[in-house]
């Protein structure tokens, strides 16, 4: 699982492009750049730390989004 969340704010317009950006997917090693999604409506990425107590408290509901909200 990938996990950054990208969300919009007052400085792009919406409009605008947003950068190329890329990070590791940590389950393959490999840069995931945002072009790699094509002209998908969202890409959700999340930041979380596994040693993190409130972190693991979420770990059940993103899994449940990523269940329910996969074919958007």
């Amino acid at each position: 699982m990938i996990g950054v969340l990208l969300a919009c704010s007052s400085a792009y317009a919406q409009s605008s492009v947003m950068p190329d950006i890329g990070l590791t997917d940590v389950s393959t090693s490999q840069e995931v750049k945002l072009s790699d999604f094509g002209s998908q409506k969202a890409v959700v990425v999340i930041f979380m730390c596994n040693s993190c107590p409130y972190s693991n408290y979420y770990v059940e509901r993103i899994i449940n989004l990523t269940k329910n909200f996969s074919s958007v």
